[in-house]
């Protein structure tokens, strides 16, 4: 069963797990306390006279990113602009502070030679991004890995590069990325395998006002990101299947609600047939947290979802629910995490539109039995030999019907009546 919920997170993102390069970014103060829109915050660059091999590099890279505009610059020949504002866009002279970290972006790794950063190059523009980014996005994604291609692949500029991570990694990975190019820029990140720098910078982008088309990269970005850490959670040990399904549910509210209703269509579908069969298995970790008031809202969210996955199926003990489990299966894997109170109230409030299997009603009749031990309520004992009775008569009734097709729950609950 737990392969069934596996391979649903396998099939929701083609395109595969980002790479497995271990991530050289931390959020650091720096990183999160960049500002959106207008001058950047003075920490993250170095001052406006300042003349050092990494602006001298810095302006090297800027014309391999075609981030320069082919119209003439505006500003009068006295003018001159401040050395850490080299990145100017077409559209906007607004610029985003980015961490772009070259091997990273390629899936390659420092002692890769020239081949094998040209394979990494040739797989990551082979494989493009999941059908819904605009083609501005695609064409900033496009420039990026060749300004990452073009510099690590000549000797003189990658033995720059590779010097000034040595000297000073934060600075050399901080880049002033043009506004226009800022969601070809996030779809890189998440490929890399950055999905919290992704949805750290995507948050603070949707609060502003930003046009329709430029938003839905930065949502469609933020929700592979989501899908990211769910493959993590997923991959822990034992998996995580709530976090699981709390991100993926993040990622579907916010396509639905940030993006248009026809935004990766696909996607969406994916993500909810995943959250379908991993629902079994999320319920069940929510049950099996303990009874103390820390875990209270949990574990009733975890009750409200039993009911959920066993009220849609109704009547029918071999019907499958998700995750490979039949109603039976997951109605015994949630009693044995349910308090006995638990299981009664749930038996109660079941419409009367679904009829009760004979395992629920014998399993109830169990609970009524312990609760009017533990809770010394006699009249519980009343109210179980009630069950108990529906069950016999039940039995005498079916007796012309047995057939090989008998679950085996059934026949060991003829037995126990007997």
């Amino acid at each position: 069963m737990e392969c069934v919920a596996r391979a649903s997170l396998v099939h929701l993102c083609s395109q595969g797990p980002p790479s497995p390069r271990r991530s050289r970014f931390s959020l650091s103060p720096q990183i999160s306390n960049f500002t959106p829109f207008g001058k950047p915050k003075e920490q993250l660059y170095s001052p406006a006279g300042a003349t050092s091999r990494a602006s001298r590099w810095a302006e090297r890279l800027l014309a391999d990113f075609n981030f320069y505009p082919t119209i003439t610059d505006s500003r009068s020949p006295g003018d001159t602009a401040p050395s850490n504002l080299l990145l100017v866009s077409t559209s906007d002279d607004r610029t985003l502070p980015l961490p772009i970290d070259f091997y990273q972006v390629l899936g390659a790794e420092t002692h890769f030679l020239l081949d094998g950063i040209r394979r990494a190059y040739e797989a990551r523009v082979s494989k493009p991004p999941l059908d819904g980014f605009s083609q501005e996005a695609l064409i900033g994604r496009r420039q990026i890995l060749q300004a990452a291609f073009d510099t690590l692949s000549n000797p003189t500029t990658r033995e720059d590069y590779n010097c000034r991570l040595l000297e000073d990694a934060d600075s050399t990975l901080i880049f002033q990325v043009p506004w226009d190019k800022v969601p070809g820029a996030l779809c890189v990140l998440q490929e890399a395998g950055e999905p919290e720098m992704v949805l750290q910078v995507g948050r603070s982008l949707l609060l502003e006002q930003l046009p329709k088309t430029f938003k839905q990269d930065v949502v469609l970005a933020m929700a592979l990101a989501y899908v990211d850490l769910s493959r993590n959670a997923m991959a822990l040990s034992p998996s995580d299947y709530v976090g699981c399904c709390e991100v993926l549910e993040r990622a579907l509210k916010l396509l639905q609600e940030e993006g248009a209703s026809n935004l990766a269509r696909e996607l969406q579908l994916q993500i909810d047939e995943t959250l379908e069969d991993l629902a079994p298995r999320c319920t069940l970790e929510l049950l099996a947290l303990p009874l103390d008031e820390d875990h209270r809202m949990k574990r009733r969210e975890g009750l409200r979802s039993a009911r959920n996955v066993l009220w849609t199926v109704g009547k029918g003990g071999a019907s499958v629910i998700g995750g490979g489990f039949t109603r039976e299966d997951f109605m015994n894997e949630a009693f044995l995490r349910m308090t006995a109170s638990e299981q009664i109230d749930m038996f109660a409030a079941t419409p009367s539109n679904i009829p009760a299997e004979s395992f629920e009603v014998y399993g109830v009749a169990l609970a009524l039995v312990a609760d009017a031990v533990m809770l010394k309520r006699p009249h519980l004992i009343s109210n179980a030999d009630n069950l108990f009775q529906q069950l016999q008569q039940t039995k005498v009734t079916s007796l012309g019907s047995i057939s090989e097709y008998t679950s085996k729950a059934d026949r060991e609950i003829d037995f126990a009546l007997e």
